[in-house]
């Protein structure tokens, strides 16, 4: 419908998937707007991907500190620092990486129920996207 709305006003450029409300890329395209509706499910699934935006602060952190603690015992600056704390934050940044997928994982099924609700309603839209 939209297409077709586009094509009779004239527009013969590359469409481009937009909208009101900063729900558009520009660049001189046409826009085709993108309902309320299609708009609050594709924003609802990113939200599945948030908590695994962290995982490379995480690793970056740990790793960084052991290969902190590493040259140090390797220079001698902490030659009694124990092996195994050396690899403790290395531990704990995997740790953190099974947290962070745990997190996701439950945002996907809070994610995957609401969309299931939502589908049993009559005035359902779920089926645009």
């Amino acid at each position: 419908q939209l297409y077709k709305n586009q094509l009779e006003s004239g527009h013969t450029g590359p469409f481009v998937v937009g909208g009101t409300h900063g729900r558009f890329r520009g660049n001189g395209g046409t826009l085709i707007e993108v309902s309320e509706e299609v708009y609050a499910v594709r924003k609802a699934a990113l939200t599945v991907l948030d908590p695994i935006t962290y995982c490379w602060l995480i690793l970056s952190s740990g790793f960084s500190i052991s290969v902190l603690l590493g040259a140090l015992k390797w220079t001698e600056k902490l030659y009694m620092l124990p092996y195994w704390a050396i690899f403790i934050p290395a531990w704990s940044a995997h740790g953190g990486i099974v947290i962070m997928h745990i997190l996701s994982a439950r945002a996907l099924s809070k994610f995957i129920s609401e969309a299931n609700e939502n589908r049993q309603r009559p005035d359902s839209t779920d089926h645009l996207d």
